[in-house]
């Protein structure tokens, strides 16, 4: 019995794998940019996020079409923006000071809103 029962569960493993970097985000490069011909950029002079910010970002942020993130993204003239690894695919990334961001590579666009979890967890992006 005990011989069946290890079988088993060795198969389970093997067959649902056990790849922890199926759903691992590596830390990103993280850079700031900032429009100063917009009369509000002042605003932005305290926006800015670390790596591990920019994890729980996408980790918590509501993924939308582009049809909600055009209605209800708030884009500041700052963002910080860079590189992240997301489920073994390279992207370029952008965060919008107010919440809104971007996943880039290839022919895949998506868009993101920092909403209740994500403002809960990362209140500098709301």
């Amino acid at each position: 019995m005990k011989t069946a029962l290890f079988t088993y569960l060795v198969t389970v493993l093997l067959a649902t794998g056990c790849d922890s970097t199926q759903n691992e985000i590596n830390l990103p490069t993280v850079s700031k940019k900032t429009n100063t011909n917009d009369k509000t950029y002042a605003m932005c002079a305290s926006f800015n996020l670390k790596p591990t910010d920019v994890r729980t970002y996408f980790e918590n942020a509501n993924q939308v079409d582009k049809g909600e993130f055009h209605h209800s993204a708030i884009i500041l003239p700052c963002s910080v923006y860079g590189k992240i690894k997301i489920k073994g695919i390279l992207y370029d990334w952008e965060i919008y000071a107010g919440g809104a961001g971007t996943l880039n590579a290839n022919k895949i666009s998506k868009q993101f809103l920092c909403k209740d979890k994500c403002c809960a967890r990362l209140p500098s992006a709301c």
